[in-house]
């Protein structure tokens, strides 16, 4: 028995049987070759000149009832498609039967091979701390990257998570898309295309910048790059998975170790930070993180007030809710947010005996990875003294950075 070389998962296998007679005489009777195939190898055909062959499950049974002279030789030839349970070796073994051989010692052939799957190839880097990294992550295909069903990477103490909060990445090669599991809602978030800006994908310890990733592939090999941002600190090893459209599943193999730094909260600023009057306007920055510059996701506010629970004395509360685009402002009058207004509205809905915002002026725009809200009050007579300036931001990787004292203004 002969075959045309190494395997590999979803090709098609062939092996060449030849029977010959090292006799002194001619053959007689029927001439019977039997090959049980082994699990991982699926009968296609086998055919040779005054062979008749056929297969039941995976015993393939060739007959042929010519005599076959001293010397001479006769070949069938037999296709197997090699499935994903003979990765990494397979050995077929066949044996010949006829009623005139008596001698039965070499009537049984055997072939050992090789066979090549679909692999987790490396990640780059493969150790290292940070709290943003673009990671390259390689696979290859065994019948070329196209045939690659979904590939995976994953951060996390062990392949099951190991009862610790994890990073885990998931992408749809056939349907070009990202997901990635949030331990926050329980199930995959996605898809969202490589290059495409987006926040949807994060869960509590990372999250995905997906304008920044993209996706390649050229022969067998597929690369990913992917922009991770971590959310928390933790020591975690990194997975790698794949599965083909053989349906081989390489199982989950560790190919590094990374250091997760959180990536800092934003620095929020106010201007001016301090001064005096009743009709001030007020340009409050909140930086995006980034990879999600402009994001339409949380919200930002600004509180000028005696504490951040107000003081007990009375206070203005303006939030800004920005994947609706809308202005709100808590009054202590009614004892619930007013709104909401979009920007640049003329509207005297935001108004309360405390303070009032002039939504026709307010303004927001993104500068240079920032969100700039200019809003103009009128701080009204119950507000008369000191205050302070708070900001407070959820970003658009759902942190809340919490008050953030940032000025004073006095109220005449």
């Amino acid at each position: 028995m002969t075959d045309g070389g190494a395997l590999t998962i979803g090709a098609q296998a062939t092996y060449t049987l030849t029977v010959t007679n090292i006799g002194q005489n001619a053959s007689s009777g029927v001439i019977t070759v039997t090959d049980p195939l082994p699990a991982g190898l699926s009968y296609l055909s086998a055919t040779g000149s005054g062979w008749s062959c056929s297969a039941v499950g995976q015993l393939v049974t060739c007959t042929n009832p010519n005599s076959l002279a001293p010397g001479a030789a006769s070949v069938i030839s037999l296709n197997a498609t090699v499935l994903a349970a003979a990765y990494p070796a397979v050995s077929n073994i066949a044996a010949l039967s006829n009623a005139s051989d008596l001698n039965l010692a070499n009537n049984t052939t055997g072939d050992p091979l090789s066979v090549s799957g679909t692999a987790a190839v490396s990640i780059t880097p493969a150790s290292g701390s940070g709290a943003q990294q673009v990671f390259q992550a390689v696979y290859s295909g065994a019948q070329g990257y196209q045939k690659i069903r979904w590939v995976q990477l994953l951060f996390a103490v062990a392949p099951n998570g190991g009862g610790q909060a994890f990073c885990f990445l998931h992408y749809d090669v056939q349907g070009n898309a990202f997901w990635l599991y949030s331990d926050v809602f329980g199930f995959f978030v996605g898809p969202v295309t490589p290059g495409v800006a987006s926040s949807a994908l994060q869960g509590s310890h990372c999250a995905l910048n997906t304008a920044g990733s993209n996706v390649s592939g050229n022969g067998a090999n597929l690369t990913l790059n992917m922009a991770v941002v971590f959310k928390a600190a933790a020591v975690r090893n990194v997975y790698m998975r794949a599965m083909d459209m053989t349906d081989f599943d390489t199982g989950t193999v560790q190919r590094g170790t990374w250091t997760q730094v959180a990536a800092p909260l934003s620095n929020l600023t106010v201007s001016p930070a301090s001064g005096n009057g009743a009709s001030p306007t007020f340009t409050l920055t909140f930086p995006d993180p980034p990879g999600f510059t402009g994001s339409a996701l949380g919200w930002e506010e600004f509180l000028v007030a005696a504490a951040t629970d107000g003081g007990g004395q009375p206070f203005c509360f303006v939030h800004y809710d920005r994947a609706g685009n809308g202005l709100w402002m808590y009054s202590s009058d009614v004892g619930f947010f007013l709104g909401p207004v979009a920007p640049g509205a003329s509207s005297n809905a935001l108004s309360s005996s405390a303070c009032s915002v002039n939504t026709a002026g307010t303004t927001y725009q993104n500068v240079s990875g920032n969100l700039l809200l200019n809003v103009p009050l009128t701080l009204k007579a119950p507000m008369s003294g000191t205050k302070q300036m708070y900001l407070r931001t959820m970003d658009a990787l759902s942190r809340d950075t919490g008050w953030q004292q940032k000025g004073a203004w006095t109220i005449p």
